[in-house]
């Protein structure tokens, strides 16, 4: 809630250890700081629990399918591939982590 609402969480500004960025008080770049990889632990884990999840009810899945491109056969356009989804269809997932401080997503 403190953070919804723009509370401090330190008593001034510092700069960030990752980045070397302004951290504000309030810790809203704590929350997008691309600095240490956090962005992509957090994807990851969205990614593998998915198909964790998709494995423990029988759905067959594969994380990070290569070859699902034919003119890029390198690229890997699904967090997680569903080969047999309902209706004989396949099902390329994929997550995107973003900053809950983007102006399209708050009620200011």
């Amino acid at each position: 809630m403190m953070f919804r609402v723009g509370a401090s969480f330190m008593t001034s500004d510092t700069w960030c250890p990752k980045c070397d960025r302004v951290l504000e008080h309030t810790a809203a770049h704590a929350v997008a700081c691309a600095g240490g990889g956090h962005r992509v632990v957090r994807h990851n884990s969205i990614r593998d629990e998915c198909y964790w999840r998709c494995l423990a009810v029988g759905v067959e899945a594969e994380r990070e399918e290569s070859g699902l491109l034919p003119s890029d056969p390198l690229r890997r356009p699904a967090d997680v591939f569903l080969a047999a989804w309902p209706g004989g269809i396949q099902l390329a997932l994929d997550f995107a982590v973003t900053c809950p401080l983007q102006a399209d997503m708050r009620a200011d």
